[in-house]
């Protein structure tokens, strides 16, 4: 029995993976986890309304049919970009002006040197300035 080191990584870094190079699959892993922020939303929602014993459920099918009404929406909306998450997520990890602590661009996935070989180097965030500083 071999025993691998903890300190050996267990998969491919993340820019060696085929999905890192496809934009369409990080918008749509982007838009599921919105949906997924958006239904957990709703259910913290629903929590904090008192429960009404009007309508009595005896077997909480109304409870189901409210959760599934609830993942319905939050597909939706995660669908037409009401909320806006996503674009912001999809954004953020596809930019190309990320840098390090000290100041060196962090590439996006699927973005080697060579694809921004030809662009002028942008001025590192206030972020790694500072970290910078205290080094």
């Amino acid at each position: 029995m071999e025993l691998t080191p903890l300190n050996a990584p267990s998969s491919p870094p993340l820019t060696d993976a085929p999905h890192a190079k496809q934009p369409a699959d990080l918008k749509k892993a982007c838009q599921q986890f919105e949906s997924y922020f958006l239904d957990l939303m709703f259910k913290e929602m629903r929590k904090s309304i008192p429960k009404s014993t009007l309508l009595k459920d005896e077997g909480d099918q109304q409870q189901t049919f409210q959760e599934l009404i609830d993942q319905k929406v939050s597909e939706t909306m995660s669908d037409r970009g009401d909320f806006g998450l996503a674009k912001m997520m999809y954004t953020q990890l596809t930019r190309e002006d990320i840098v390090d602590a000290d100041g060196l661009p962090v590439l996006s996935p699927g973005v080697t040197a060579s694809d921004i070989a030809g662009k002028s180097p942008e001025k590192p965030n206030a972020a790694a300035q500072k970290n910078r500083q205290l080094k």
